[in-house]
């Protein structure tokens, strides 16, 4: 997936989504930006993993991750001026399933409570 999924059109939109994503949360995701855009917002910057763990089970892993988000949020759409930060440990989880074509896509993402 491009850091640029907010300003391609929908369709492209779409199909960099699901190319990663089961269609339920890629869905979810595009909703997410539309309402975003609707409200003057965009994403901006970019999120580094730090992985902790990964649980496979059949066609189901769960990922652990410490995340650093310190260089990404939500900006201005007009003016690309930043309104948020994240922040630099933040814990998420990633749920992913292998499809009948062998690839894995992430299928929910939680962020627990706490820290890493």
């Amino acid at each position: 997936m491009t850091h640029s999924l907010p300003h391609l059109p929908g369709e492209q939109r779409s199909a960099e989504l699901t190319a990663v994503a089961v269609e339920r949360l890629a869905a979810t995701m595009l909703q997410n930006l539309t309402a975003q855009q609707d409200q003057g917002l965009t994403p901006y910057g970019e999120t580094h993993a730090r992985i902790s763990a990964v649980k496979v089970d059949g066609d189901r892993a769960v990922v652990t991750d410490c995340q650093d988000a310190s260089r990404s949020g939500q900006a201005e759409l007009a003016t690309g001026q930043p309104r948020t930060v994240g922040i630099a440990r933040n814990p998420v989880s990633g749920t992913l399933e292998r499809g009948a074509d062998g690839t894995w896509r992430v299928a929910r993402i939680d962020y627990p409570q706490g820290s890493c």
